[in-house]
């Protein structure tokens, strides 16, 4: 982005939360709620996009509070590894359960 300052180009860096769409596997959504993840849904994702572009801002996160956690990954990468490790437990449970079977 920074290359490309005076330039006729212009980026914009968007970054939602998760959404509730039907690209979801229900094993996903399993896991949001397991993890305690706030899930969006696309009407407001979209106005939040529509937004940002209306007002030419460069960067917009979704959702608190991960609005923080990208401004603590940026300062303390190491104390976001450390927060997500906890949750890996949980995270890797999902992935290698097939698709068909519950998870509690």
């Amino acid at each position: 982005m920074r290359e490309y300052s005076g330039t006729n180009i212009h980026f914009h860096y968007f970054a939602p939360r998760a959404t509730q769409t039907s690209i979801n596997s229900a094993q996903a959504t399993s896991m949001n709620q397991a993890l305690g993840n706030a899930v969006d849904a696309p009407d407001d994702v979209a106005q939040a996009l529509i937004d940002m572009l209306n007002k030419n801002q460069s960067r917009r996160f979704l959702g608190f509070p991960e609005k923080w956690f990208v401004k603590i990954n940026g300062a303390f990468p190491k104390l976001v590894d450390a927060a997500l490790k906890k949750q890996l437990p949980t995270i890797q449970r999902y992935m290698k359960a097939p698709h068909e079977e519950k998870l509690s």
